[in-house]
C-alpha cells in the first residue's frame, strides 16, 4: 500500500472523525503501521511462516484490542470510536485483518491510554522510542535502529 494513501485515506479522516487526530497522532499512527508490517501484511507470521497473535498492518494483539475497549477508554471516547467507525459495539478481533479504519483508530487508543503525552510530530527519535516504549514494548521484536526510518518516512 501506499503510505501516502493510508494517511489520506484511513489513518487521517478516521482519527478526525473520533476527535482523536493531532499531527502527532497521525505520524505515530502511519509510523507504527510502518514499522510493525510496512502496510505489506494484514496478519502476522513468524520466522517460519506461522500465524502470530497480532492481527492487521498495526499488528495489535486480541487481549490489548479487547481491554483497550473493555476496561482502558472512558465510555465518551468509545462512542466517539464506535461512531467514526459506524459500529454500535466493538466489531470481533478479527475486523482487524482487513478494516483499515479500525486498526488505525485501536492504534491510537493503544497510544490515548498511555503517559506521557504524545512526541513532538515531526521527531522521528522521539517517536520511534515512544513507539518501543509504549506500543512495541520491551518484551517485543521491534528494534529502534530497525524502525527509526518508518518514522522519519512518517514525519515527512
Amino acid at each position: 500500500m501506499r503510505v501516502s494513501e493510508v494517511r489520506q485515506w484511513v489513518v487521517r479522516p478516521v482519527l478526525e472523525r473520533a476527535k482523536l487526530w493531532s499531527p502527532a497522532a497521525e505520524n505515530l499512527v502511519v509510523g507504527t503501521g510502518l514499522a510493525e508490517s510496512a502496510f505489506e501484511w494484514l496478519d502476522q507470521r513468524d520466522q517460519a511462516g506461522r500465524p502470530g497473535p497480532a492481527f492487521g498492518p498495526w499488528q495489535i494483539e486480541a487481549a490489548t484490542y479487547w481491554s483497550l475497549w473493555d476496561r482502558e477508554i472512558r465510555p465518551s471516547i468509545k462512542l466517539n470510536c464506535l461512531m467514526a467507525l459506524g459500529f454500535d459495539t466493538p466489531p470481533p478481533v478479527e475486523e482487524l485483518h482487513g478494516n483499515l479504519f479500525l486498526g488505525a483508530l485501536v492504534c491510537r487508543l493503544k497510544y490515548f491510554t498511555v503517559q506521557p503525552p504524545l512526541p513532538p510530530a515531526n521527531d522521528p527519535h522521539e517517536m520511534v522510542a515512544y513507539w518501543k516504549r509504549h506500543y512495541n514494548t520491551a518484551g517485543g521484536a521491534g528494534v529502534i535502529t530497525d524502525s527509526i526510518q518508518s518514522f522519519i518516512q512518517a514525519c515527512a
